[in-house]
C-alpha cells in the first residue's frame, strides 16, 4: 500500500533537517570554545607557574655596579659582618664627627649601596649624624642570593655589629627603610629596641603591593613572599615616622596609610611630593625639616636623667 506524504510531512522533514544541521553547527562551535578553554587554562596555568618560580628574580634587582663614593666627596669605611646563615655581608661606616645619633639604613629594592650616596650624604650632613649602610645577600659585594629570611638575617647582623663591635647603645641607633627596605627595618624593630623608626615609602605587605599592581592574578593563592610591613608596625614600640608621597606611583598611597593606620602609639606621618624615586629629593627640604624635628624630639627623650 502506497502512502503518500503531504505537504505537511515534507515541511517537517525539512524542519528536522535544519535542527540537524543547527545542532551540529552549535557542537562544531562548542567543541571549538572548549578547545580554546582548555588552551587558555593551561596558558595561564604555566604564567601562574612561571611566575611562582621566577618570584624571587622578579622582586629582587641586584646590581654589582659600583660607584666611587669618594667622586662626590664621601669617606666611607668598608665593613664586613656575617649574617646568621654564614654568609659575608658588606657595608660602609660612614662616621660624623660629634654625631648625635647612628642611622641604620636598609635601602630599597634595586641596585646596592652605593645607589644611594646621596641619601647616606645627606642623612649625615642634615642630621648630624653617623650613618650605617648595607648590601643584602646578593646584592654589591655581599655574597649569597637574596632572600625574605635573608634579608631579616642581614639587618640583625649589621645591627649587632653595630652594638657590639662598634659598641653603640641601642638607644642611640635609629631604623630606617625606604621600599622594601620599610618592611626589613620594620621586621628589625621587632627584635630589638633601637631609639627610632622611619620608614619612607611603605607597603603593607608583599601580597598588598602586588595586588594592587596585578589584580587580575591571584597572588595571594602563589605568594612565596609575605613582607607584613603592617604587622611587624603593630608590634614595634619605638616612636614611628612614617613618610610616603601622594604620587607614588609603584607603591599606592593607601598602602602607606595601612601601615599607619595598624601602628601603635608614638606615630607621626608626613605626606610629601614627587615620584617613588625623587620624592625624597623633590621634597628635601620639607623632608629633611621634619626628619630631624622627629629626631631631636625622640633623642631628647631617650636621654637619661
Amino acid at each position: 500500500m502506497i502512502q503518500c506524504i503531504g505537504p505537511q510531512t515534507f515541511s517537517d522533514i525539512g524542519g528536522h533537517r535544519d535542527l540537524q544541521k543547527g545542532y551540529r553547527f552549535l557542537m562544531r562551535w562548542r567543541r571549538v570554545a572548549l578547545r580554546w578553554l582548555f588552551i587558555t587554562v593551561c596558558f595561564y596555568g604555566g604564567f601562574l607557574l612561571l611566575l611562582t618560580l621566577l618570584q624571587s628574580k622578579l622582586l629582587y634587582f641586584p646590581s654589582h655596579d659600583f660607584v666611587n663614593p669618594q667622586r662626590v666627596g664621601l669617606a666611607v669605611e668598608d665593613v664586613w659582618t656575617t649574617s646568621t646563615q654564614g654568609t659575608k655581608i658588606h657595608g660602609w661606616w660612614v662616621p660624623k664627627a660629634q654625631a648625635r645619633m647612628t642611622i641604620l639604613v636598609c635601602h630599597g629594592n634595586a641596585g646596592n649601596l652605593t645607589h644611594r650616596i646621596g641619601l647616606v650624604r645627606e642623612l649625615r650632613k642634615r642630621l648630624h649624624a653617623n650613618v650605617m649602610i648595607f648590601d643584602y645577600q646578593g646584592y654589591g659585594k655581599s655574597q649569597g642570593s637574596p632572600s625574605e629570611q635573608g634579608t631579616y638575617d642581614d639587618a640583625k647582623a649589621v645591627w649587632d655589629f653595630l652594638v657590639n663591635i662598634r659598641q653603640i647603645p641601642a638607644h642611640h641607633i635609629v631604623l630606617f627603610g625606604r621600599s622594601l627596605g620599610t618592611s626589613i627595618a620594620a621586621h628589625l624593630a621587632t627584635r630589638v629596641q633601637p631609639a627610632a623608626l622611619i620608614l619612607d615609602s611603605p607597603f603593607s605587605s608583599f601580597v598588598d603591593v602586588a595586588s594592587a599592581h596585578y589584580p587580575w592574578i591571584p597572588v595571594r593563592w602563589i605568594a612565596r613572599f609575605r613582607y607584613e610591613t603592617a604587622e611587624y608596625v603593630k608590634q614595634r614600640t619605638c616612636p614611628l615616622l612614617l613618610i610616603h608621597s601622594r604620587d607614588d606611583e609603584i607603591i599606592p598611597f593607601r598602602l602607606g596609610q595601612k601601615c599607619f593606620q595598624q601602628a601603635k602609639e608614638p606615630k607621626e606621618f608626613l605626606s610629601i611630593q614627587g615620584s617613588h624615586n625623587d620624592g625624597f629629593y623633590v621634597s628635601l627640604s620639607s623632608y629633611m625639616k621634619k626628619v630631624d624635628e622627629f629626631l631631636t624630639k625622640t633623642m631628647a627623650q631617650n636621654k637619661p636623667h
